[in-house]
C-alpha cells in the first residue's frame, strides 16, 4: 500500500507540478485511523444489538444463539467491507511500465530544472 500511494504521490507531480507527499501520506493516516474507528464502533453496535453478548459473559458457556450471530457477523456480514476494498483496489491502474514511464519525465523534468538553475 505504500509504495502505490508513492507511485499516486509521483502521478499527481506529474500532472500538477507540485510534489505532495506529506498531504498524500497524512490523509491516508487519517482516514486509516477513521475508518478503524468506525469499524470499531460498528462491531461495539453489533454486538450489543445483533450478537446481544452478555457484558459479563464468561468464555465456553455462551448459547448456540450468540455464538451464531457471532459468526453471522465476523463472517458474512464483515465481509462486505471487503467487496469496498476490491472496488478501490480494482480502480488503481498505474501498472510497472506506466511508473517508470512517470519516473523518467519527473526525471528529465528535474534534470532541465537544474540545468537552468546553474549560473
Amino acid at each position: 500500500m505504500p509504495a502505490m500511494l508513492g507511485d499516486i504521490v509521483d502521478q499527481h507531480e506529474l500532472e500538477t507540478g507540485h510534489r505532495e507527499e506529506g498531504l498524500f501520506y497524512s490523509a491516508r493516516a487519517f482516514f486509516a485511523k477513521m475508518s478503524f474507528s468506525v469499524a470499531h464502533f460498528i462491531g461495539g453496535v453489533m454486538l450489543d444489538y445483533f450478537v446481544r453478548l452478555p457484558f459479563d459473559a464468561v468464555p465456553g458457556q455462551l448459547g448456540e444463539g450468540i455464538i451464531f450471530r457471532l459468526g453471522l457477523a465476523a463472517g458474512p456480514i464483515m465481509a462486505i467491507s471487503g467487496i469496498f476494498a476490491i472496488y478501490f483496489y480494482s480502480r488503481y491502474s498505474i501498472d510497472k511500465k506506466r511508473q517508470a514511464e512517470v519516473r523518467k519525465i519527473l526525471h528529465e523534468r528535474a534534470e532541465a530544472k537544474a540545468a537552468l538553475a546553474v549560473p
